[in-house]
């Protein structure tokens, strides 16, 4: 039989680890080195600005609308990520989240989708895009 002083105890126990599970979960992304991704212009961040490099390591927090996109860039939408000369080469993790909207009008280029060249080692994974429009020239798709 336990004493009123063990059952404190273990439910003191019991409190702290739930706390530090729940901590855990918060700061494993960042102490793990992935950049979280949670909007359009995070997502285009992607290998053009610093802290988001070609080789990194992404999580995809939340469905994203990205249907602002179709009057960006004067018309020609999202730039894709990644191209022949310097392609994506980390990895991505959609987490099954959902990307709408996107839209990507480059008629005259190659390589055209939400990642333009995925290269050696990169992966893309658990990302649906719905809805947009994604044109192009040669070697065109909507993830490509």
């Amino acid at each position: 039989m336990k004493t009123c002083m063990q059952s404190k105890r273990d439910a003191a126990t019991a409190w702290i680890f739930a706390a530090v599970m729940a901590l855990w979960f918060l700061v494993a992304p960042f102490a793990s080195g992935q950049i979280l991704i949670d909007n359009i212009e995070a997502l285009q961040k992607i290998g053009s600005v610093p802290g988001h490099p070609m080789h990194g390591d992404y999580l995809l927090t939340q469905d994203i609308d990205a249907t602002d996109t179709a009057t960006w860039n004067d018309g020609s939408g999202f730039e894709p990520i990644g191209d022949d000369i310097t392609p994506f080469t980390g990895f991505f993790d959609g987490q099954g989240y959902v990307i709408s909207g996107l839209v990507i009008n480059r008629p005259d280029e190659e390589f055209v989708g939400l990642f333009g060249v995925v290269g050696g080692g990169g992966e893309i994974k658990e990302v649906t895009l719905e809805g947009g429009i994604v044109s192009g020239g040669d070697a065109v798709g909507a993830l490509l």
